[in-house]
């Protein structure tokens, strides 16, 4: 089964088009330090990287190729109702055809705006899929041991042979998160980005309760991250290349709480105002404070942080925190107005 995926990383974006999505603001009194995900990975559906114990990722070139048939207009019809067909020869890293039945899901370019369409089944060796029209999709297809991606390019009146779509065999990396006491820690974001391919060779999950992640990875050698792959709350973990399943020692990772208080000028609480923390050392967050104006942030990874609190129309007021605190008192930003 095909799972969706790609992360952010550093210094590389992720196999979709890149475009900031800020992490949703999340009212509550404890709230952890989740990561944001990288600009390049917060588009919709297919651009962002699965968050399940079992994602998925592959290897294609992310350069649009022509493997589309577009049904010629007819008289009075716009461009938006035509019907077009992704045809493609899927086939493995040698060429030889692969026949059988794979996942395939797609996002389609409307307008400069991505569409995300629901997963569909196909048989190879050659699938055909009636889409909407548009300038290009971005498809993935593949199922539990091998998969492909590509970004499609089609245009009106083309009738192509079927596009060659290279799906290549994966690969299990796993492993444990753990916290200083030895716990495991649920929740936690798992990404691996390639180190000789284009950002989207990239796949995601996150821990389950037992702090254990799956991910499914073609064999090249890559880069794992915990937390966030732009600010990772641990260093980078070198995945060798190779076609043996990977088994990775327990990651030990050591994270803090912190309290904060937002108040107006006038000393009154800021009820629902926006905190975001950004790490310089790693991790980020996105809260937002209860009616007493407070919020408490778990899973901070040790460093200088910085910290933004807003409410309209009481303004802005910016912070550096040093985590773990030296006293366990919340910190208080106090708005200009």
């Amino acid at each position: 089964m095909l799972v969706a995926f790609a992360l952010g990383t550093l210094g590389a974006a992720v196999w979709w088009s890149s475009r900031s999505t800020p992490e949703p603001v999340v009212p509550a009194e404890h709230a952890a330090a989740s990561p944001t995900p990288p600009a390049s990975t917060a588009d919709a559906g297919l651009d962002r990287p699965p968050h399940n114990p079992d994602g998925s990722q592959s290897g294609s070139s992310d350069t649009p190729s022509r493997s589309t048939r577009i049904a010629e207009p007819t008289s009075g019809s716009s461009s938006a109702e035509q019907q077009a067909f992704l045809c493609l020869a899927l086939q493995d890293e040698s060429g030889r055809p692969l026949a059988g039945e794979f996942s395939i899901e797609y996002a389609a370019d409307e307008d400069g705006r991505l569409r995300t369409y629901p997963l569909e089944s196909v048989r190879g060796p050659e699938a055909t899929l009636a889409v909407p029209h548009a300038r290009n999709y971005r498809v993935r297809v593949g199922n539990e041991s091998i998969e492909g991606k590509q970004v499609v390019a089609a245009s009106v009146g083309t009738s192509e042979p079927p596009f060659p779509f290279v799906l290549r065999a994966l690969r299990t990396v796993s492993g444990t998160v753990l916290d200083a006491q030895e716990q495991p820690l649920e929740h936690v974001h798992v990404a691996v980005v390639l180190k000789a391919a284009n950002s989207f060779q990239a796949a995601s999950c996150d821990t389950d309760f037992a702090g254990r992640f799956r991910l499914r990875i073609v064999r090249d050698p890559g880069r794992l991250y915990i937390g966030d792959a732009q600010r990772p709350w641990v260093p980078g973990i070198d995945i060798e290349g190779g076609a043996a399943p990977i088994e990775l020692d327990p990651i030990r990772v050591t994270l803090f709480a912190a309290t904060f208080l937002v108040q107006t000028a006038d000393g009154n609480p800021a009820a629902e105002a926006k905190l975001v923390g950004t790490g310089l050392d790693g991790g980020q967050f996105n809260v937002a404070t209860d009616a007493d104006g407070r919020v408490r942030v778990e899973r901070m990874p040790r460093g200088r942080w910085r910290v933004n609190a807003t409410l309209e129309p009481h303004g802005r007021e910016n912070r550096a925190v040093d985590i773990p605190l030296e006293v366990d008192e919340p910190v208080v930003l106090v708005l200009p107005r």
